[in-house]
């Protein structure tokens, strides 16, 4: 049961405040030696891109990094990691009231429980492990991030408007950079993936259109000093499993 008022001062009163935040990501914890460090990631600063009817999009722009137990030195790790969260590439979604909009999935997949896919886009996973490991409803208390681009645009036609929403959500499950990271892993996760959902409203939604994209579904080995081959040994099957998506029927382009 909830603590009475008089009992949430007492609580108060046993603790100092450290820093204002706008959310938290979850629990960062690193090795370093032979100790362990646990630290709070904290969303300290954001920018609203826009609202749709069933949540506000904000972009993230600074973070903290709140060390749990001793206090711990500024590493190369935490300064390389708060450099990337504030790149302006990483968007949180806060619900309307009555909403559970989740910024990770898309439209179909709102308010299926059941659904694991959107964990290809729930880049801050990881950081919730810790807490549900200690029974947190991490719902009610962390953020879920996306990487990628969000847009909220209100556009006319004639005396008539509506709004329109873009949000591309690339993949955390094979993420680098291009050259770095390429073909398919031997879960069938392809490179470079990126769904782009489209999303209209005027006097009531309209039906979302979804896109994705992905590196071609074969094994790249990277030689240095030599030219690239692909490898089609493998890469046959695993372009076949991969292609059991959830999506359904699929309509296929090639730039070739």
């Amino acid at each position: 049961s909830s603590p009475a008022p008089e009992e949430k001062e007492i609580i108060k009163g046993q603790y100092g405040r450290l820093t204002d935040a706008y959310g938290c990501l979850g629990e960062l914890r690193l090795k370093s030696g032979g100790t362990s460090l646990s630290f709070l990631v904290l969303v300290t600063g954001c920018t609203s891109v826009g609202r749709i009817p069933e949540a506000e999009i904000y972009k993230i722009t600074a973070t903290d990094f709140q060390p749990l137990g001793d206090e711990a030195k500024e590493e190369e790790r935490l300064t390389a990691l708060r450099k990337i969260l504030n790149s302006g590439v990483f968007y949180f979604s806060w619900p309307s009231d009555g909403s559970c909009f989740d910024l990770t999935v898309r439209a179909q997949k709102q308010g299926d429980d059941s659904s694991e896919w959107g964990n290809s886009f729930f880049w801050n996973q990881l950081l919730h492990v810790p807490l549900r490991q200690h029974q947190v409803r991490c719902c009610d208390w962390l953020l879920k991030v996306i990487c990628g681009v969000v847009s909220v645009r209100t556009v006319y036609a004639s005396h008539k408007q509506a709004k329109a929403c873009l949000i591309s959500r690339i993949s955390c499950e094979r993420a680098g950079a291009r050259f770095h990271t390429r073909g398919v892993n031997d879960d069938g996760h392809v490179s470079n993936f990126v769904e782009t959902e489209q999303v209209s409203a005027q006097a009531g939604p309209w039906p979302p259109l979804v896109q994705s994209r992905g590196t071609c579904a074969n094994l790249f080995p990277l030689e240095v000093g030599a030219s690239e081959a692909v490898s089609h040994e493998r890469g046959s099957l695993l372009s076949q499993e991969h292609r059991m998506c959830p999506w359904g029927s699929v309509c296929k382009c090639g730039l070739g």
